[in-house]
């Protein structure tokens, strides 16, 4: 009964959307612990096939990078970077800086740190059940399309979880927007705030562009508002080691 419902419910927005009705933000009745947890399992099983196909993704990174005075809001340095990212699902990141400038000013590739090491926990491999607490909170409209709103919480938060909404089209089940914060803070931390854009390309899915910003403050001392934005190009898929 509770399946019969769903389908219905999203039938009707469809032909809302078909009609030209201009729908809400979110358009939807209360959705069942029974109805969230069915479409849960079917994102599951439909991006478990990535993570046993493909070890990773790789992309190159068009970066930029604001720093900003916290009082002011004045802009202390741009960075612009440029690196190859092999970014394995279960394993350490890989880099290559192939451009780093200051204001500018070319400066060492080896100089540019991405800070990063271990990727993120996914929501929604064999093993997110255990990583999260997931629920779809409504059906609505993002990017054009008609999506699941999905908040996920991690159980036991560390920095590499994610915390917030991830957006999951209706038709095909495909991941197109992320937006939250991390789990935990890292040292120096005290506010991040992140919205990624992602793009299915059949049997695997990869962010394609976003937008963070990290209010810095170490020790009180050193405070100051980064803003990275970024855009992914030539993103293909990392086979399974043989």
């Amino acid at each position: 009964m509770w399946m019969k419902q769903l389908v219905l419910m999203t039938i009707f927005l469809l032909f809302s959307l078909l009609s030209g009705v201009e729908l809400p933000k979110s358009a939807t009745t209360t959705i069942t612990p029974q109805q969230s947890s069915a479409i849960i399992d079917a994102i599951v099983n439909k991006y478990s096939v990535m993570y046993q196909k493909y070890d990773g993704v790789e992309y190159d990174r068009h970066l930029t990078v604001d720093w900003l005075y916290v009082g002011t809001k004045k802009v202390a340095k741009t960075e612009k970077v440029v690196y190859h990212r092999t970014n394995y699902f279960y394993d350490h990141i890989g880099f290559k800086t192939l451009l780093y400038e200051v204001d500018g000013k070319a400066e060492d590739l080896d100089d540019y740190n991405a800070h990063e090491d271990m990727p993120g926990i996914p929501p929604f491999d064999k093993n997110g059940g255990t990583q999260y607490r997931r629920t779809v909170q409504a059906i609505e409209m993002s990017r054009n399309r008609l999506s699941y709103r999905v908040y996920v919480e991690p159980k036991d938060p560390n920095t590499r979880h994610f915390k917030g909404n991830i957006w999951v089209t209706v038709d095909g089940l495909e991941m197109i927007k992320w937006e939250g914060t991390a789990g935990k803070m890292r040292f120096g931390a005290k506010k991040l705030y992140i919205k990624f854009y992602c793009r299915d390309f059949g049997d695997y899915f990869s962010f394609t562009s976003g937008y963070t910003k990290v209010n810095l403050s170490v020790l009180g001392l050193y405070r100051r508002i980064l803003i990275f934005n970024f855009v992914n190009k030539n993103i293909k898929p990392i086979g399974k080691k043989k």
